[in-house]
């Protein structure tokens, strides 16, 4: 096999709560994620030596400071092997959103090298891999619905969320940086916290209803875009369940328990910004193409 092309999936947080610090400065998190149906593409093609990097986007990196590149470096840094190669991403998780599009893109990327090169490393064994390149990066490897902790290196597996839909809003042409979020959120704090075990209970018994009683995300506070507040609100004036923004934005997700009412918000949406109507899958990065 010299060729391997993969799904990576976005993710959403629907509840972010910050623990503590540590002392080197990482924050410590407790969120439940879950993995939706907004994917990127990312095909690896073995060569003799080196990493190349091509993507679909301009604006984007192509580059070491890749979240992709630096995850095809640790593993051949990991695993010692005399090998390389070829990725080509095609993105479609937006940039700057909190759905974890260069994590998502990092893990494709650990899962396609482990059977490129035929090394059988662990699940656990990857996610130890992709801490080192990004926090989100052990859960998009695992996938599905996870409680999440620590600076992202605890992933528990729950049961999986059914019977929802989300309609996911981006404002267009600006985004959110995940170092200064976290350096607003440590100036501003959080009058609110989510109660996830609440929320963990909701899941379980797929009360979607209830969902808006649990959920929240410590960041959105301290947010720098008031268009994030104004998505917020029109998402619950529109119907939904529940609405918030996830990880550090800036997309703000609504929870439905209808279909036709999810295709008729992002309906509402799409004039002015950039909106998808996805549902909860339960893989991360799922392979489809092998030759």
């Amino acid at each position: 096999m010299n060729k391997i092309v993969l799904e990576a999936a976005a993710k959403l947080n629907l509840s972010l709560d910050i623990t503590g610090v540590r002392q080197d400065g990482y924050h410590l998190l407790d969120s439940v994620m879950q993995s939706v149906s907004l994917y990127d593409r990312v095909a690896l093609i073995k060569r003799e030596e080196g990493i190349s990097l091509t993507v679909d986007r301009p604006k984007i990196p192509n580059g070491p400071e890749n979240t992709a590149y630096k995850a095809a470096a640790a593993f051949f840094r990991e695993m010692k092997i005399d090998g390389g190669v070829e990725i080509f991403l095609e993105k479609h998780i937006p940039s700057r959103a909190g759905m974890g599009g260069g994590s998502a893109d990092a893990a494709a990327v650990l899962v396609g090298l482990n059977q490129l090169y035929h090394t059988g490393l662990s699940k656990e064994k990857l996610q130890e891999i992709g801490l080192g390149v990004g926090a989100d990066v052990p859960f998009c490897i695992e996938g599905g619905t996870a409680r999440v902790q620590g600076i992202g290196e605890k992933v528990y597996s729950i049961a999986p969320l059914n019977m929802a839909q989300f309609v996911v809003v981006k404002p267009r042409g600006v985004g959110v940086d995940t170092k200064e979020a976290y350096e607003r959120y440590d100036e501003m704090g959080s009058s609110k916290r989510p109660d996830t075990e609440g929320l963990l209970h909701a899941i379980m018994s797929s009360n979607v209803s209830s969902f808006s009683r649990y959920m929240y995300n410590v960041l959105e506070e301290s947010a720098p875009l008031d268009e994030i507040r104004q998505i917020k609100k029109d998402m619950l004036d529109y119907g939904a369940n529940a609405a918030m923004m996830t990880g550090s934005g800036a997309a703000v997700f609504g929870v439905f328990g209808s279909l036709i009412l999810a295709m008729a918000t992002r309906g509402r949406f799409t004039s002015r910004y950039h909106a998808y109507l996805v549902e909860p899958v339960s893989r991360g990065v799922r392979v489809i193409l092998e030759q």
